[in-house]
């Protein structure tokens, strides 16, 4: 939950601008970095933490690999659910923060 919140933190901040908002390529490539990287880095050392008592650099290495694979896939579906799904999901957005008032300035 504390690397989707984060990811969520960092996605508000980074794309409050309404000019990253359309750059369909942009968004995919951040939710790719961040998903492999952040969200694949934050729940493999959970694992690490989880399963072992012994943490060396050995343990925290060998729980990376395994993960990098699942990580990778998770990334790659990011990407492409973002590249296929952020312009109509944003103009939904945008139309409920119209007729609810959502964040009026």
């Amino acid at each position: 939950m504390f690397a989707t919140s984060l990811i969520g933190f960092l996605s508000g901040i980074i794309f409050e601008k309404e000019k990253w908002k359309e750059h369909q390529l942009v968004l995919s490539t951040f939710g790719f970095i961040v998903t492999l990287v952040l969200y694949g880095g934050i729940m493999n050392f959970y694992a690490t933490l989880s399963y072992t008592d012994q943490m060396t650099k050995e343990v925290i290495l060998a729980t990376y690999a395994q993960g990098f694979p699942l990580d990778l896939i998770h990334a790659i579906s990011t990407f492409a659910f973002l590249f296929l799904m952020a312009k109509p999901l944003i103009q939904r957005l945008e139309r409920v923060k119209v007729k609810y008032h959502i964040m009026e300035k």
